[in-house]
């Protein structure tokens, strides 16, 4: 079962770049919200750690990921999925 992250938080970690960020929903009128959580990091290029603090399971923590991408963090999942510049999914481990 996929699991509603709102009421979550994400910690994001890019080098000495720290952020937490709530996880919420709706805010829209007459359509759907963007369910996307978007975190600028400046001109860092380095690796990203991103912990899901889920609101009613355990914390999921992915590492090293890489700035200026879209990746979608699932519930217990072991990889995550990124989007590459061609819109084609792939799945890293």
């Amino acid at each position: 079962d996929r699991v509603d992250p709102a009421g979550g938080r994400v910690k994001v970690t890019a080098g000495e770049q720290r952020r937490v960020l709530p996880i919420v929903r709706g805010g829209s009128y007459l359509s759907s919200g963007d369910p996307r959580i978007v975190v600028g990091l400046g001109a860092y290029t380095g690796p990203v750690h991103v912990e899901v603090v889920w609101p009613d399971r355990p914390a999921d923590t992915y590492r090293d990921l890489s700035p200026d991408h879209y990746w979608l963090l699932r519930e217990g999942a072991i990889g995550v999925m990124s989007a590459d510049s061609a819109n084609r999914a792939s799945l890293r481990e």
